[in-house]
């Protein structure tokens, strides 16, 4: 009851679209200062059948402390296109005052809801945090474009503010995620953002959900591979390999795209991380900072490569497909590439990692000290010797148990099985 009283006295604007004699029109719209709603009679030809909306704040912008809520609700086979009428300009903040601005947006089955503002633009030491969260049905269609510029060029400002943070959530009717995004640029935790994100200008993202949007989705596709490939291909372009003094680097091309696909079953979570990696990846190449790139390299690809292999047998190829990601991830880090002809042992001394192998069987046997000192009757101990009472292997398995790798292990490190009860070694 709490919420619902501090969500009605937040609540700036509210829409509603609904089929009135067939074609998509308001049949609700309320909004208060600091924001205004104007809607025209007349968008393009008579057959469109779309209702615009234009939103804009008084005074121009988003003002310290500010707080905004709007609601949208589109019904059934109806559209609706909200823009704006100039960029949203985010003010400076007072203390540690943050601007807030909420939307929350139900969009019938077969309709269609386009979310297309002007960019954010956020003066010096702003904060600012939006969240933009969406109820769609399974043929849903929607748009949304998201996006901050660097801020008053005019004014010698360029990603000058304190915080910026963007959530874009969709769900489906029975709740189910579909997609999860957020962007956050903090200078408290991130350091300066200019140095982050260096020349670029503007940092943007387009979301395409729907049947009705699908020739546009395969067209942004083929678009950005497009973009992209051709960047690659031509040394003298925006990807081209220069080298300094501290050897070779990929210079920033003039526009950096990318493109992924979402959807139910667990991929958006896939596409989330995916798209992590590469970004932390991309960081690491522009910023050059060792530090960061290990501290990657510890936190979040190696845990993720090495979830599970206490209990794995794994067979010669598994550890070759390792070995060669892990190689590849330090190359990254270190800046080289397999043309500059580096020797992998030298690639390995000079980031300071150990082998992933090697922390494969440290993780193995120590998950093996961990059952061994369990009393004989403990369950953990009594499914652990199921294992000696398997018969034939199906197809595919590996060769050896995990008990047959576990005790080659302590032979290959110079341990025996008697000093399992002693930690200290």
């Amino acid at each position: 009851m709490g919420n619902e009283q501090e969500d009605k006295e937040m609540e700036m604007g509210s829409i509603v679209v609904e089929k009135v004699g067939g074609r998509s029109s308001v049949v609700h719209c309320f909004s208060r200062y600091p924001v205004k709603f104007i809607i025209p009679k007349k968008v393009g030809s008579s057959r469109t059948d779309v209702v615009w909306v234009y939103a804009l704040n008084y005074g121009g912008g988003i003002v310290s402390g500010d707080q905004i809520l709007c609601k949208f609700s589109v019904g059934d086979c109806c559209t609706m296109v909200l823009t704006t009428q100039g960029s949203t300009k985010v003010y400076k903040s007072v203390g540690s005052k943050c601007s807030k601005q909420l939307l929350e947006a139900r969009v019938g089955s077969n309709a269609l809801l386009a979310i297309i503002p002007d960019p954010v633009t956020c003066f010096s030491t702003a904060r600012y945090y939006q969240k933009q969260v969406f109820n769609v049905s399974s043929n849903s269609n929607l748009v949304i474009v998201d996006w901050i510029t660097s801020g008053r060029h005019e004014s010698g400002e360029k990603w000058d503010f304190d915080l910026y943070r963007s959530i874009n959530n969709i769900f489906l009717e029975d709740g189910e995620p579909l997609f999860l995004d957020t962007m956050s640029l903090e200078k408290e935790k991130i350091g300066c953002i200019h140095e982050l994100v260096q020349d670029y200008q503007v940092i943007a993202m387009i979301l395409l959900l729907g049947p009705k949007l699908q020739f546009v989705q395969n067209l942004v596709q083929d678009k950005v591979k497009g973009i992209m490939s051709e960047q690659l291909q031509h040394p003298s372009g925006a990807l081209s390999h220069k080298r300094n003094e501290a050897g070779y680097f990929i210079s920033k091309p003039s526009l950096m795209a990318s493109c992924s696909v979402f959807g139910t079953k667990n991929q958006f979570g896939h596409i989330w991380l995916e798209s992590f990696y590469k970004s932390i990846e991309t960081r690491g190449r522009k910023t050059r900072n060792a530090n960061f790139m290990i501290s990657a390299h510890s936190n979040l690809y190696k845990p993720a490569m090495l979830y599970g292999t206490e209990c794995w047998a794994a067979k010669g190829e598994h550890k070759n497909k390792l070995s060669v990601t892990e190689i590849k991830m330090l190359r990254w880090m270190s800046g080289h590439m397999r043309l500059d002809r580096i020797r992998n042992d030298d690639i390995r001394e000079r980031v300071g990692v150990a082998s992933i192998l090697e922390k494969i069987v440290e993780s193995r046997l120590r998950w093996f000290g961990h059952v061994r000192r369990r009393p004989t009757e403990h369950p953990v101990r009594k499914v652990d010797e199921m294992e000696d009472g398997q018969g034939v292997k199906g197809r595919g398995r590996p060769k050896k148990t995990i008990h047959e790798v576990v005790k080659r292990d302590p032979h290959v490190n110079g341990l025996s099985i008697d000093t399992i009860n002693d930690r200290a070694q």
